[in-house]
Formats: C-alpha cells, sequence, structure tokens
C-alpha cells in the first residue's frame, strides 16, 4: 500500500506525494501525480531557512538571491499603507522611499564551453553513423553509451545499436571486445544492446543508473522502438495515459534492465506508446521518489520537449510539454534533444543543454537551460555554448549534445556530444558521428556577473557546514567580500579581501575561517562584489 506524506505548506497549496520508499511497485496509471506546487515543496523550496545539501551551489538562477524590498516611511516611522485614516495627502512631499537588501548591478551570464577530442572515433564497421551518446560516471570509471548504425550506401542495415565503451581518466577510452551481440557472425564486439536483446531495434536510448533498484536492475535504458501494432492497440485498451496519438503507427517505448551495464535484458512490455525519435534522458528523482524521463514533443511539425514521471519504471504516463520554442525565438528553431543532467555532486542544479536546431541552415547549436525542480525551465541568458567548429572541423556540420555531465581529473566538467562534419540532413555518403566533450573549469556553467559594483544578499540559509568557500574571477583590479548578516566580526569590513581567479577559495574575516554561527542555524549572506564573476559557493 502508498505511503503518503502530507507536507506542512500553507493550506492553498496543501498537497500529497508519495514518500521515496513506497515507490518500487506502484504503477503510473494508479499512482497519484504531484502538481508542480508539490515538486517545490519537496524539493524543500518552501521551508525557511532553506536547508543547504552537501556540494556546490552554482549560480544558474535566483534561487540563492533575496528580490528585496521596499518600505515607506514619515518622519522616521514607517508607513502602514493600509491606514490612510492616520495620514493626509499633504504628506505625500514628505515621504520616503527606502529600498532594502535589493539587489544592485549584477546579472546572471552562461559561460561558453570548450572542446576536447574527439575521444572516440567511429571506426569499427558497425559504427558508421552515430548521433546519441549517454556518459556515465560510476564505479571509479567513465562509460560511454552510444546510438550507432552500420548503415552503408547501397546495403540494408542491421539497425541501430548501442555500443560501450570506458575510461579511467575520463579522456582515453577503450571499446573492448565484450561477447554479447552478434555483429556478422562474431561477438567480438563493443556492442551491448541490438538484434538478439531489442526485438523490435533502439533508438534514441536514455541509459542510467538506479542507485536504489535491485542489483539485477540497477542500470536501465528507454529507448524508441518500431512495435506491431497490435502490441499499441493492447497499451491504448489496458494503459491508455500510457499511449499518446503518435504511436499510432506502431512506435512505442522500451525498456530493458542490467546489472552492469554490459549484459542486457529487455523488458516484455513498452513503457510508453510514444515517438520520441531523438536523444531520451531519464533518471531517478531521490526527492520526488519517481522516475523522471524527458522526451521528444512536436506541434505542427516543430520539435519539443516533454516531461513524464512514474512510480513504476515500467509503466509511464504520457509525457507533457515542458520547453517549447516561443516567439523570442526565430521561426526556423526547434528543439531537437535535450541532454538534462544534473550538476555532479548535487541532486537540486537541474541543467539541460537543449541542441537548438536551426532548419534554416541544417545546422545546430548548445544552450543552457535550469530548473528549480525539473517541471519549468528558462534558459540562461547569454546565448549558445557550443557551436560547430571551422569548414573541415569533424563537428564542422552540427552538434548532437548528448546526456549525463562529469567531472573529470584537471578541476573540468565535461557534457558528450556528437560533432557531423555536414550539415544535419545532408546526403550521408560517408561515415558520421564523431564523440568529443564540452568542457568548463569545475562549477563554471554559469556566472553571477558584476562589472562593476554589485551587491546582493541571499535568502535565509541554514546548513551543517560552519565555513564558506567561493568559485569565483575577479582578475587583479576586482575583489569579492562577504557578510554574515547579524554576526560580530563577519562584516563586509572585516573581511579578508578575495582577489584573483580561484576554483576554490575559503572566505576568513581577520583571519577567521568559521561563520561565526552554529551548524543548523539560519543565516543570511551579503556579498559585495567588485569586477567580479561569482560561479558557485559551497558551505564545509
Amino acid at each position: 500500500m502508498t505511503r503518503f506524506t502530507i507536507l506542512l505548506v500553507p493550506a492553498a497549496f496543501a498537497v500529497l506525494i508519495g514518500t521515496a520508499d513506497d515507490t518500487r511497485a506502484e504503477g503510473a496509471g494508479s499512482s497519484l501525480r504531484p502538481s508542480p506546487d508539490a515538486a517545490l515543496y519537496a524539493y524543500g523550496y518552501n521551508r525557511r531557512p532553506y536547508p543547504l545539501e552537501p556540494g556546490p551551489h552554482l549560480f544558474v538562477d535566483w534561487r540563492y538571491v533575496n528580490p528585496g524590498h521596499v518600505s515607506y516611511r514619515y518622519r522616521g516611522q514607517r508607513i502602514q499603507r493600509d491606514r490612510p485614516e492616520e495620514y493626509g495627502p499633504e504628506i505625500n512631499s514628505e515621504i520616503e522611499v527606502l529600498p532594502r537588501d535589493v539587489p544592485t548591478g549584477i546579472r546572471i551570464e552562461v559561460q561558453p564551453a570548450g572542446k576536447l577530442g574527439p575521444v572516440i572515433s567511429n571506426d569499427r564497421p558497425w559504427e558508421y553513423f552515430t548521433p546519441y551518446v549517454n556518459l556515465i560516471h560510476h564505479g571509479g570509471k567513465y562509460l560511454l553509451f552510444y546510438n550507432t548504425t552500420t548503415y552503408r550506401l547501397g546495403r540494408s542495415s542491421e539497425g541501430y545499436m548501442v555500443c560501450y565503451a570506458e575510461s579511467e581518466d575520463g579522456l582515453s577510452y577503450r571499446k573492448p571486445p565484450l561477447g554479447q551481440v552478434e555483429f556478422q557472425g562474431s561477438r567480438e564486439n563493443n556492442i551491448v544492446l541490438g538484434p538478439g536483446v531489442c526485438r523490435y531495434g533502439i533508438h534514441g536510448p536514455a541509459i542510467f543508473v538506479d542507485p536504489g533498484a535491485e542489483p539485477a536492475e540497477r542500470f536501465k535504458a528507454i529507448y524508441q522502438a518500431a512495435v506491431d501494432q497490435a502490441t499499441v492497440e493492447r497499451m491504448q485498451a489496458d494503459h491508455p495515459e500510457s499511449v499518446t496519438p503518435a504511436s499510432k503507427d506502431g512506435t512505442a517505448l522500451m525498456g530493458a534492465v542490467s546489472p552492469d551495464g554490459i549484459r542486457w535484458r529487455e523488458l516484455e512490455e513498452p513503457l510508453m506508446g510514444h515517438v520520441s525519435d531523438t536523444g531520451t534522458t531519464a533518471y531517478w528523482d531521490e526527492r520526488l521518489g519517481r522516475y523522471v524521463g524527458y522526451f521528444r514533443m512536436g506541434v505542427w511539425g516543430r520539435r519539443m520537449i516533454g516531461r513524464a514521471e512514474t512510480t513504476d519504471f515500467r509503466r509511464w504516463p504520457r509525457p507533457e510539454m515542458v520547453l517549447a520554442p516561443d516567439p523570442s525565438e526565430s521561426a526556423w528553431v526547434d528543439y531537437y534533444t535535450n541532454g538534462r543532467a544534473f550538476y555532479p555532486g548535487t541532486s537540486t542544479m537541474h541543467l539541460m543543454f537543449p541542441m537548438i536546431y536551426h532548419r534554416n541552415l541544417d545546422t545546430s547549436t548548445v544552450r543552457v537551460a535550469a530548473s528549480l525542480a525539473g517541471r519549468i525551465w528558462n534558459f540562461l541568458p547569454g546565448g549558445p555554448v557550443l557551436e560547430p567548429g571551422p569548414e573541415g572541423a569533424f563537428d564542422a556540420g552540427c552538434l548532437f549534445p548528448g546526456a549525463g555531465l562529469a567531472e573529470i581529473p584537471g578541476g573540468r566538467v565535461v557534457l558528450p556530444y556528437v560533432g557531423f562534419a555536414v550539415p544535419h540532413k545532408f546526403p550521408r555518403l560517408s561515415p558520421l558521428g564523431e564523440i568529443a566533450f564540452a568542457v568548463w573549469p569545475k562549477q563554471r556553467l554559469s556566472a553571477l556577473v558584476a562589472d562593476e559594483e554589485g551587491t546582493f544578499v541571499t535568502n535565509p540559509l541554514s546548513s551543517r557546514g560552519k565555513t564558506l568557500w567561493l568559485n569565483f574571477d575577479a582578475g587583479r583590479n576586482g575583489s569579492v567580500r562577504v557578510e554574515v548578516m547579524g554576526v560580530d566580526g563577519r562584516s563586509l569590513a572585516e573581511c579578508d579581501t578575495l582577489s584573483g581567479d580561484r576554483l576554490s577559495q575559503q572566505v576568513t574575516w581577520k583571519g577567521r575561517p568559521d561563520l561565526g554561527i552554529d551548524p543548523g542555524q539560519a543565516f543570511r549572506l551579503r556579498f559585495q562584489l567588485r569586477g567580479a564573476r561569482l560561479f558557485a559557493f559551497e558551505m564545509r
């Protein structure tokens, strides 16, 4: 039986959501689908002070920045705006406006990525065309799962397959012979999903680690397949909430499970009747206690991004639109893939790296979007973070961002992507799809920027940590100072000035390293920036 938790929130927003430990057997059709408000409360955003989780906190939105407020005073006394009988209109000229804690001189700006690679070339007979890739850091290794096909001009195709590569350092990958799937009479290859495992084919797979699953199903995959019409009709009759009109031609999303990402077993029945011919992503959300997936959707031929969640991996409801081109976009733009990921080491930093497909030139760029709880998404200001390379480069034609952010040695974070040397729809007369990485310095996907003087105050926070560490770039002439508001000895004037370019530096006040508060105690921070970029903060 499902257990529910009543969240203590204002009556107008009281909701019920399933707790994380009740969710492994509940079906999507019978499970309660939380409202968007419920997701925000499950993430603790209704709590004041907000409890910071361990790990870095990136400035990808305004969640940590208090918007401030304005009050009015008359001869030193605060005026109650709804008590007009106490004053007359003659005082209007003497009323003072007093903004308090309103941020000044700051903005959020996404940071462009560099490029590493290619790290994997399509140099095997079964790797003629590769569009989609998943990166997973698990068990001390970096695992790449990439969707490829054996298509050759003038020959029939064996269909799409998934290949496996691994690395200890995140950069040098090997393709081990795994003996799992037969190709042209031999199992000496690195194919892990394909003929013999996937009955109906495999396209655009989402592959992820399910941390709470039984060992035999620790790895999971969701992918598009061409099932028979009878299967779709059976789904429509038995689970209509899992079927979209787009599946009428016999297209569905299948699932597979594995103990190690190498030995896979396809599930008997489809998970959803839907067309998602793109790079799908999925994960287990520990705060919602649900599986969450992001899929392709479309209206009038324009590609968009949808989201679905379920308590039962084997049964998914129809996805709902969460990100679509709006009038601020050019008329020829699609949102092709989604590239959704958590920032490594966090469970609240929801990021998305959509492929922005430009139909006018048949090419693509990559942008970054962020979300509080994975439902409502906003693009970060600053334009594309990744663009095609120069003529002759492996990625000169277009880019397909993959799924999975990971930190690699050297203080860097990477996102896999596939580069095509020709435009997306250009005739595929030669092998396409080399895998490379978009790369940023650690935690530096986005910055809170003060070109000159900037100030802001955080919302009320709490933490088990007692020291504050910042990731920032203030150059030679810039600076960062921090005040712990209301705490003696922790003022802006007493803060030891931070300058230079630092991935991680502790904040101190006249040499004192702690915030002067007890673990779990509420606090607010005031930041003063001068010519600086603040990327992230962390409590330790």
